[in-house]
């Protein structure tokens, strides 16, 4: 049933969106959290779940942390890391879907260049991972 709901809804969206959505995806299999801001209204921490060259998976505590969040939102967001070993820090990005608890975000611009980069700064930052594979 939730694929059948979250197809509807990403098939809706433009072609970029799924070209986004079809790329390869790595799942996180350490914490890596991340506060978040909607609109410049008030940060909350939240987990990210999965991470793709075009874009995050975030996932926090209650769907109450989300009440007017929608579609489209601006988001910034910062690791929790200590200063000076942030890896993401001040990441625009935008609100593309949510369900539930959870929210899709893509970065505004760039933040990996590719899927090598992507795996790279998985790397450098010592997550475990794992390669998450395309539902066809």
């Amino acid at each position: 049933m939730l694929q059948g709901i979250m197809s509807g809804r990403i098939s809706s969206r433009s072609s970029k969106a799924q070209d986004r959505r079809d790329a390869h995806r790595i799942e996180l299999m350490s914490p890596f959290i991340v506060s978040a801001t909607f609109d410049s209204a008030h940060s909350h921490l939240c987990l990210a779940r999965n991470v793709g060259v075009g874009g995050l998976l975030l996932e926090f505590q209650t769907e109450s942390e989300l009440s007017g969040v929608s579609d489209g939102f601006r988001c910034v967001l910062t690791d929790m890391m200590p200063e000076g070993y942030h890896t993401m820090q001040d990441v625009h990005c935008s609100v593309e879907w949510l369900y539930r608890k959870f929210v899709g975000v893509a970065f505004s611009r760039p933040f990996f260049m590719n899927h090598d980069a992507l795996l790279e700064w998985m790397k450098r930052v010592r997550m475990s991972y794992r390669l998450v594979e395309n539902a066809d």
